[in-house]
């Protein structure tokens, strides 16, 4: 599910009925939170070694059942499959599985033993009260709270970590299960026959899409198109005054705001054999945008890159233009996540014999409402 916030009065296990999920339910331990913005938080739940693997495919969601909360949340994995399995670590600190004794750690020759590192998979929560298992994921400690509301009128910052206000549900246990059908790689198609794969994300529409692209490993026989619409973190502070006693604007665009954006930077912007071949399409909407900007602009990524963006919507046009046009149509495959109607006005275009007349399972959409 890429949103916890449908409006939908149905709960997320009737909406879902009829997709496909697994049959058991596997125990997870909440170890991780860290703020995106006031409106999303990542959420760590690692699977503890002795328990039975979780597994999944990039783009499924997990049914979420939270401690005293009776009906399950419905939260798309963020995270690939490869941080789902144990690895290894000479000095691993933390494990609920860390059994051993200190001198069972130690080998002959006197060096410490490789420890299991436990896998994990990753869940991006929207803010909704209103969501029970949302609600629950999101609550603070009390006297946290309190400090936070006394300190409202310090400085704003975004917090990388913010475990120390979320001593209450840290390390609690929870109990998941694996469903849903919009998944990487697509059925029915040999991705190896792909010349173009196009990811069209709106707003936390990327949650599926991050985990499909997080799961590319180069060389990759196809290019990878990733379009992806969210709201302008442009604010701007102050007045608009030039006289001596005007305020002065000053703007601050955080590109930490944006959810999955470092990442995605990081997939076709990096350096060596990791670097997927394609292309990120940036559009922001909405927000606090200045009127009097232009409307390509870069964004600051990092203390070194700067990427280009449209601040407009996502068009019919530019998802045409990343398959390649009707040449390309045959060889491409689409991804597209969003809200109702950019999703459904997508994928009638793509798929209608009056728009590019895609076969209809060449174009894949998830729709959580």
């Amino acid at each position: 599910m890429a949103s916890t916030n449908t409006g939908n009065k149905l709960g997320h296990i009737e909406r879902t009925a009829a997709e496909p999920r697994d049959k058991s339910l596997f125990t997870v331990v909440l170890r991780k939170i860290e703020e995106v913005n006031d409106q999303i938080r990542l959420f760590r739940l690692e699977i503890p070694l002795d328990g039975p693997q979780l597994r999944f495919l990039p783009g499924q969601w997990l049914d979420v059942y939270c401690p005293g909360v009776p009906k399950a949340g419905g939260f798309t994995i963020t995270s690939p499959p490869s941080k789902a399995r144990p690895s290894s670590s000479a000095s691993f600190i933390g494990s609920t599985a860390d059994k051993e004794s200190p001198q069972e750690k130690i080998e002959e020759n006197g060096k410490e033993k490789p420890q299991a590192v436990p896998g994990y998979v990753e869940l991006a929560v929207q803010k909704s009260p209103a969501n029970p298992p949302a609600a629950w994921l999101w609550q603070e400690n009390e006297k946290k709270k309190k400090k936070k509301e006394n300190d409202a009128s310090g400085p704003a910052g975004i917090a990388a970590d913010i475990t120390t206000t979320k001593e209450s549900i840290i390390g609690r246990e929870l109990q998941v299960r694996v469903g849903g059908s919009f998944v990487w790689p697509p059925p029915g198609i040999n991705v190896r026959s792909l010349r173009r794969v196009v990811f069209v994300a709106g707003g936390v529409g990327i949650n599926p899409l991050i985990a499909m692209a997080s799961s590319l490993v180069p060389p990759l026989p196809f290019e990878v198109k990733f379009l992806y619409s969210v709201k302008d973190p442009l604010q701007i502070i102050g007045g608009s005054g030039s006289g001596s006693s005007g305020e002065k604007r000053t703007k601050k665009r955080d590109a930490r705001r944006i959810l999955f954006l470092d990442r995605l930077v990081e997939m076709f912007e990096g350096e060596g054999e990791g670097k997927l071949k394609g292309e990120l399409k940036l559009f922001l909407t909405g927000g606090d945008g200045d009127q009097g900007e232009k409307e390509t602009s870069t964004i600051d990524v990092g203390e070194t890159t700067k990427i280009p963006f449209l601040r407009r919507r996502i068009g019919i046009s530019d998802v045409e233009e990343a398959i390649g046009g009707t040449a390309e149509k045959r060889f491409s495959v689409v991804h597209v996540c969003g809200v109702p109607d950019m999703t459904d006005s997508f994928v009638d275009k793509l798929r209608n014999k009056d728009g590019l007349g895609m076969e209809p399972h060449r174009v894949l959409c998830e729709k959580w409402w």
